[in-house]
């Protein structure tokens, strides 16, 4: 289970936005968007949660941590699309990397298993994709990282059949 608490925040972004006097909870399983034609409060919020930024006033506990003792666990917990790197020629030595040394990750077996619902094969090369393509396989391979908390940014727009590739996905593993 993942928890967000956050009471009277008051946060300065590194990307100079800021959040004032913000209080929220989120529990899993929770899936949360947030819109806006001022991108400045989203930005904070994912500056707050990647750890960059300074904390003014208020309190924000992640998971039941205190936000300064999260600090040095943020990276096994959080996951953003932006830190995905598709390394390697192939689909399969893509995902074999992007999954090493990735604490509780997927098998690169049991991640292969779901680029197959969006027609992939582990032998094609990654530089053939279309860039829709590679996002949707950097969006699979940070779903196999299952941190608790994963931040998309942007990462939906433009995709079309990605969400419906991901239920099929999912209703596979609830029918085994």
């Amino acid at each position: 289970m993942s928890s967000i608490t956050i009471n009277d925040l008051v946060f300065d972004a590194k990307s100079g936005d800021q959040l004032d006097n913000v209080s929220l909870e989120l529990k899993s399983p929770q899936i949360v968007g947030i819109c806006s034609n001022d991108t400045g409060a989203a930005t904070a919020l994912e500056d707050l949660l990647a750890v960059r930024g300074k904390i003014l006033n208020g309190d924000v506990t992640i998971n039941g941590v205190p936000f300064k003792k999260y600090k040095r666990q943020s990276k096994n917990e959080i996951g953003r699309i932006d830190d995905v790197v598709l390394k390697g020629k192939t689909i399969e030595k893509a995902i074999k990397h992007a999954l090493h040394h990735k604490e509780n990750a997927l098998t690169p077996e049991q991640t292969f298993e779901m680029i197959k619902a969006l027609n992939l094969k582990p032998d094609q090369v990654v530089g053939e994709l279309s860039k829709s393509q590679q996002l949707e396989l950097r969006l699979i391979i940070l779903l196999a990282w299952q941190r608790s908390i994963v931040i998309l940014s942007n990462a939906f727009d433009g995709i079309e059949g990605f969400l419906a590739a991901l239920l099929k996905i999912t209703l596979r593993k609830s029918t085994r």
